[in-house]
């Protein structure tokens, strides 16, 4: 969830524990990792915040991510996947490595977390919410 999105939820919803997946382009992870650290700050002013880098284009980041999240704060029970990504180029000129990147961002990378989060939400005998937005 991009900062300024997560930040929001938080303010609004006032959860004692976060954690925080913000991840877009591989290439930018460096400054990603530097708006998340200051967002987790200013979050934990609040309450508990901890901050996950992921990689939605790689399923090993996500298995990554969810164990991170459950080794920190146990059983995850809502999921808000919403990064997405859009090629702005008409379509008779987009590429096909273009089209793969908007794919494996906007619905690879969400069913490869659906699926994690429902995998750990029957293997617990649990219920929990998936929220998908892109």
């Amino acid at each position: 969830m991009p900062v300024e999105e997560a930040q929001a939820f938080f303010n609004k919803e006032q959860e004692a524990s976060v954690i925080e997946a913000f991840v877009d382009k591989p290439d930018k992870m460096d400054e990603y990792r530097e708006k998340l650290d200051a967002v987790v700050a200013e979050l934990a002013i609040a309450g508990e915040a901890h901050g996950v880098m992921c990689n939605v284009r790689d399923e090993a980041s996500i298995e990554a991510m969810f164990d991170a999240a459950t080794a920190t704060l146990g059983a995850v029970d809502v999921l808000v996947a919403n990064a997405g990504v859009a090629w702005v180029e008409p379509a008779e000129t987009t590429g096909r490595a273009a089209w793969m990147k908007v794919l494996e961002t906007n619905l690879v990378g969400a069913f490869h977390c659906a699926r994690r989060f429902g995998h750990e939400a029957i293997t617990r005998g649990s219920g929990g919410a998936i929220v998908l937005i892109s």
